[in-house]
This record gives C-alpha cells, sequence and structure tokens, in this order.
C-alpha cells in the first residue's frame, strides 16, 4: 500500500487502511492554510473545508470504514452523495450513528453546511452548494445519465475553491472523475479510493 499525502491541488490515491491517513492529510492541510480549529458543531464558514464522498449504492462497506476511522471533532463537514434509486428507503443515517459520534441529517432545501456534521443527499435528488447553502432539485434522468458526485463536486469547488475536498469511492463509475477535476483546479483536496481494495 502507498500513500501520497499532498495537498493543495494534489491527488491522493489510497488504498486499503487510508482511512487515518486521509485524517492526517486533512489536518495537515487545514495548518497550511492558517485555518483556526472549529469549535464541534459550529457554522461552517466561507474559509473552512467541505468533504464530499461519492460512492454508488453498492459503496456501503467503504463509506462504514471512513466513519468508523474519522474522529468526530475533525471541524470537517461530510456531504455523502449515493447514487440511490426513488423506490430505495436509505437507513444509512441509522446505519452510520452505530459507527461515528457525529450528527447525521437528511438534506433539506436551503440547509447551512455545519462542522462536525453528515449530511446526506436525498434519493432522487441533485445537490449542489450556493453561499454555503444546500440547494436540492430532481433529477431528471430522461435527460440522460444521472451523475450526482459530479454535479456536487463542481458547485463545491465553485463554492469554496481550496477548501474543498472530494473522495471518491471505488463502484461509482465514472461519476466524480469531472467534479474531482474541478476541485483540483481550485487548488482542492482530491482523493480516490484504489479499485482493487
Amino acid at each position: 500500500m502507498l500513500i501520497w499525502p499532498f495537498i493543495g491541488g494534489s491527488s491522493v490515491i489510497l488504498s486499503k487502511g487510508w482511512f487515518i491517513p486521509f485524517v492526517m492529510t486533512v489536518k495537515t492541510a487545514k495548518r497550511g492554510c492558517g485555518e483556526v480549529a472549529l469549535t464541534k458543531n459550529s457554522k461552517i464558514s466561507r474559509e473552512s473545508h467541505i468533504v464530499c464522498i461519492g460512492a454508488s449504492a453498492g459503496g456501503l462497506e467503504a463509506i462504514e470504514h471512513f466513519f468508523k476511522n474519522m474522529p468526530s471533532d475533525t471541524g470537517l463537514a461530510f456531504v455523502v452523495v449515493q447514487h440511490i434509486t426513488p423506490d430505495h428507503k436509505s437507513m444509512m443515517g441509522d446505519i452510520l450513528s452505530q459507527w461515528n459520534d457525529m450528527q447525521e441529517h437528511q438534506i433539506r432545501e436551503g440547509r447551512r453546511v455545519q462542522s462536525n456534521n453528515i449530511f446526506l443527499i436525498p434519493p432522487s435528488k441533485n445537490l449542489k452548494l450556493f453561499n454555503g447553502n444546500l440547494i436540492l432539485a430532481e433529477k431528471h434522468v430522461h435527460k440522460g445519465l444521472s451523475l450526482p458526485i459530479n454535479i456536487f463536486m463542481t458547485s463545491l469547488a465553485e463554492d469554496i475553491g481550496s477548501k474543498a475536498i472530494g473522495v471518491v469511492l471505488s463502484g461509482s463509475g465514472s461519476d466524480g472523475t469531472n467534479g474531482l477535476k474541478a476541485i483540483k483546479s481550485q487548488l482542492g483536496l482530491t482523493i480516490a479510493q484504489d479499485e482493487y481494495s
């Protein structure tokens, strides 16, 4: 296993056991930008880091490992964007509460992002970030392939620039590729799970 703890417009490709080093990498990035530690549940300012975790509906195990090893007081906010069908009742919030002490929230229109919290995209919705607020939109599958990870990561990069962190877990297909490029172009941190892990 190899780990590249790069920050500032760099990519990190990690395999099994990468979750704790990820935390160390993010803390280094925060120090490097002169970030002041946030208090628990404090509201996100436009100078704070937001992490988008993109995964397929089958990415539950990878998400489990991620949050089992993630401290609950990093000062980061986490937005989980999964491919969920409209008829699928997600139990993600209930399951995450068993792995981590952070509060989980099903996203509602206009919700303000908060640090040390986890935000979950509802089924059949696309998501964007605008001025630190989460904006929901209906998916229009008939217009083509649905790419909710790309959509949110791109808006994240546009809204907070180098404070954006993108994590793509295996199993999400090509969705997330362009989103990571958008974050990298703004000098944010991009992370991809090794496909064989």
